[in-house]
Formats: C-alpha cells, structure tokens, sequence
C-alpha cells in the first residue's frame, strides 16, 4: 500500500509539473513538442510502476505460498 500511495503521490506531483510546462507553451509547436514529451515520460513511469507492483505481487503471493508448497512436497 505505501508503495502505490508513493507511486500515486510521485504521479500527481509530475502532473502538475507537466501542467506548468504545457501553460508556458508559447507556440502550438511548443505546445504540441511538450505534450509529446509529457505523454511518452507518462507511459514511462506508468509502465516502471506496473512493473514494480506486479514484481512486489509475485513476491507476496511466493512466500504466502511457501508453507503450502512445503506440505505439499512432504
């Protein structure tokens, strides 16, 4: 649980850091390269933490099964 409330606070924090650069946007292209670079560092993140909670998931579930496994192997 601290880890998806780090990963949702860290995640609000940058959305509003990318608001402020897509604000200071003076041109469409400006505009449009900030976006481009908001949405593939948004994905980035995104994936790094799926990927986190999903390792941290099989972590947990491992060793909640271990004893199990290990009556079962006797």
């Amino acid at each position: 649980m601290r880890t998806a409330a780090s990963l949702t606070q860290s995640a609000a924090e940058k959305q509003a850091e990318y608001a402020k650069q897509l604000m200071g946007a003076k041109t469409i292209n400006e505009f449009s390269a900030a976006q481009n670079k908001i949405a593939q560092a948004s994905f980035d993140e995104f994936m790094a933490g799926a990927t986190k909670i999903s390792e941290m998931s099989v972590k947990v579930m491992n060793d909640s099964l271990a004893p199990l496994n290990d009556q079962m192997a006797k």
